[in-house]
């Protein structure tokens, strides 16, 4: 699904899955668990050789997500995850 076809049971203030950790910072454990969004070059390429995968996302993930996916030209698709209020990318 879609962002705009997301139905929210609550709105979140503060990210789940979608952290960003600046560039020089130790990232690659937390990346690991699903907690990092990749934000640089140096981390997309640690992400994609790690094999990682985002975690269950909430509302203020998908923001995140969306906004730099947008900056590229990209959109998320998105998957409920069981019954509950969360996503996965």
């Amino acid at each position: 699904m879609k962002q705009k076809e997301i139905i929210w049971k609550e709105i979140s203030i503060l990210n789940c899955s979608a952290n960003a950790y600046p560039s020089g910072k130790p990232y690659k454990k937390q990346m690991l668990q699903g907690k990092v969004f990749p934000t640089t070059k140096e981390q997309a390429i640690a992400f994609v050789s790690m094999g990682c995968l985002l975690g269950i996302l909430n509302s203020e993930d998908v923001k995140v997500v969306e906004k730099v996916f947008n900056k590229h030209g990209l959109k998320g698709e998105y998957n409920m995850y069981a019954a509950s209020n969360m996503l996965n990318s």
